[in-house]
């Protein structure tokens, strides 16, 4: 930053002297090496006639073509040169204002200062400069030959105990990845025992499943599960009543299923069973069982007397098969999917909750949910996913 003194004459040529230039620089720099002073005042000197006497000419040049004019009132002649020193006190911190000196004057100073010795600087009040060491060429000599002697600093490192050190560090990292392998061994024979863990788990649900009688648990938890009665000619008023309307299979698997509904005599009649092989569906079966719910359901809904209550679609909005209060006849999902079920014994009564899941999940998800409403085995359940979806390919 460039300051002149504001009351000059106008048009009057304006002085090196006259010009101060405000600057930053680190006064501990200037304090270790007092040779910077010169190179920074010349540097100063050079800028104050090389740039600030000019712009401040320019200044008074555009001030006049634009009309503003300097009152002469108060303004003054150049005052005579009074020396300063090369490196003044910082104003604040490293904010120093330095000044400009004639041209030539500055050169001589410099040249007197160097030949009187470091004394002989002009320094303000204030500033510190460290003395000056006089450096020997022999000094300078036997300071770089123990600066690369290799022995030299090997003694040095192993009197202060860099060695030890270094080579207890060496052996540390050594140790360590000793123990990051044997820990990536571990956690393989970790995974290993999981995955067998996992399949002996997956064997002991296969055999612990119950394959023949499921218990199918309603709302309220006040009807009985299915129960099979092995006598025709005694049924039991307590039984689970099973019909038997006359439902052609059709040749191929149809999302729309057409039933005959029984008479109400037929829909109360408890059809024979035989309590080792569970009811279940067969593409070869030209009949297709309907299980209806007991008579104390038939009291809390009275709709189920009617045939429609029989016939209505297995795909309508509703809860799961089991938790809800109207009869819903069995229609088989495929052949490929029926062939499953009678493979896996599973009760033919479970195509419903096929079409369920069919009807409220995405393909991906079927897999998971045979298996949470089934309770069977991941890999039945995806065997029962992958027939279903060739039956709808296949429809």
């Amino acid at each position: 930053m460039v300051h002149t003194d504001g009351t000059q004459r106008p048009g009057a040529a304006v002085a090196p002297e006259q010009v101060k230039v405000i600057s930053y620089f680190s006064p501990g720099l200037q304090s270790e090496l007092p040779e910077t002073s010169y190179t920074i005042t010349r540097i100063i000197q050079l800028f104050i006639e090389g740039m600030a006497i000019p712009a401040i000419e320019r200044w008074d040049r555009a001030a006049r073509l634009e009309g503003f004019k300097l009152s002469p009132k108060g303004s003054r002649d150049c005052e005579p040169y009074r020396a300063r020193t090369l490196i003044p006190s910082p104003t604040r911190g490293s904010l120093y204002t330095f000044y400009g000196h004639p041209s030539g004057v500055l050169e001589t100073l410099i040249l007197d200062l160097q030949g009187g010795g470091a004394s002989a600087l002009p320094v303000a009040g204030g500033s510190v400069i460290t003395e000056r060491v006089e450096v020997q060429p022999e000094d300078e000599a036997a300071d770089e030959s123990s600066q690369y002697d290799d022995n030299a600093w090997y003694e040095r490192a192993q009197a202060s105990g860099v060695l030890e050190l270094a080579e207890t560090n060496g052996l540390l990292k050594v140790r360590v990845s000793e123990l990051e392998k044997l820990c990536e061994q571990q956690q393989h024979e970790i995974t290993s025992l999981k995955c067998e863990m996992k399949q002996m788990h997956t064997a002991q649900r296969q055999q612990a499943t119950p394959s023949k009688f499921r218990a199918v648990h309603t709302l309220s938890g006040a009807l009985s599960p299915l129960q099979h009665v092995a006598d025709p000619s005694s049924p039991s008023p307590s039984a689970m009543s099973l019909t038997r309307p006359s439902v052609s299979l059709p040749s191929r698997p149809s999302r729309v299923r057409s039933a005959t509904p029984s008479t109400p005599r037929q829909h109360h009649q408890t059809a024979i069973t035989n309590p080792s092989t569970p009811p279940r569906l067969s593409v070869d079966s030209p009949l297709v069982r309907t299980y209806s719910l007991p008579p104390l359901m038939n009291a809390m809904s009275p709709s189920l007397s009617s045939p429609s209550s029989i016939t209505h679609s297995s795909r309508s909005a509703s809860h799961e098969y089991m938790a809800t209060t109207e009869h819903r006849p069995i229609e088989a999902f495929g052949p490929a999917t029926d062939a499953v079920m009678h493979s896996h014994d599973i009760l033919a009564i479970m195509h419903n909750m096929l079409w369920h899941v069919e009807r409220t999940s995405v393909t991906l998800a079927w897999q998971l949910d045979i298996e949470h409403h089934l309770q069977i085995a991941p890999d039945i359940a995806a065997e029962l996913a992958h027939a279903m979806i060739e039956d709808l390919y296949a429809s």
